[in-house]
């Protein structure tokens, strides 16, 4: 689960992304903050790839906005994995 908040309305793409910005896509998805959301939080679910090997990994989120004219404000306030 991704938890954020945002201080305007609006709909996020989110890319999870391995040990580099444009390293291999282990799972992506939308985040919309509705303009209902007590205190601008929101969360939202995003199913990961499981990744092969015991090394430890970077792993990137990688958001944006939908609307290229929005202003680009969502703040993560924290990713549980499960």
């Amino acid at each position: 689960d991704i938890h954020a908040n945002a201080e305007t309305t609006g709909s996020y793409s989110i890319r999870v992304v391995q040990d580099k910005p444009d390293g291999k896509l282990l799972g992506s998805g939308r985040i919309k903050s509705p303009a209902s959301a007590k205190d601008g939080s929101f969360s939202t679910r995003i199913t990961l790839q499981p990744v092969s090997g015991k090394d430890f990994h970077t792993v990137y989120f990688i958001c944006s906005p939908a609307d290229r004219k929005q202003i680009p404000v969502l703040n993560i306030e924290g990713v549980e994995f499960r």
